[in-house]
């Protein structure tokens, strides 16, 4: 599996140039709403799955159970590997990504509000019992190191400035 992912949360010429410069490693993107959300996202999208890498949307889904279930449906259709979502719209979203090889990732933190999570090992406790996986702040990494979590991800560094 896919060690490094590259956040695409740039412009949209910007991305393209990454996506063109990395076009040789083995690495997965990630599309946020500063890229995802804007009127070239898609395209952007696009040129990610042109590249033959993987593509996670960092959504963080949280809303009512329809519209999450829609949602998941169509970033599933558009071939997503992976969506994030809060873990309040976590059994919406793996009932919208239901049939699909798409991945559900839930949400633990948000890493510019870092506090400790409680209920982290609930979180890990339906990870591993719904074969799927975590976002999750690098200080919770030893705390489910032995789970048989799918698939963790920590998020990467940000500049002071941003």
């Amino acid at each position: 599996m896919t060690k490094l992912i590259v956040s695409l949360d740039t412009g949209w010429r910007d991305a393209y140039d990454i996506i063109n410069a990395l076009k040789d490693y083995d690495i997965m993107y990630k599309l946020g709403p500063k890229v995802l959300y804007t009127l070239d996202g898609i395209e952007v999208w696009k040129a990610c799955v042109m590249s033959n890498k993987l593509v996670m949307i960092d959504s963080k889904f949280l809303d009512i159970r329809n519209t999450v279930i829609e949602g998941c449906k169509n970033i599933a259709a558009l071939g997503a590997a992976f969506l994030t979502v809060h873990p309040a719209s976590f059994w919406a979203a793996l009932e919208g990504v239901k049939g699909t090889p798409t991945q559900v990732l839930t949400v633990t933190s948000l890493t510019s509000d870092y506090e400790e999570n409680h209920d982290l090992q609930n979180l890990a406790d339906i990870a591993v019992d719904t074969g799927t996986g975590l976002v999750l702040g690098v200080p919770d990494l030893d705390s489910v190191k032995d789970r048989d979590i799918f698939f963790k991800v920590t998020p990467g560094i940000r500049f002071a400035e941003e």
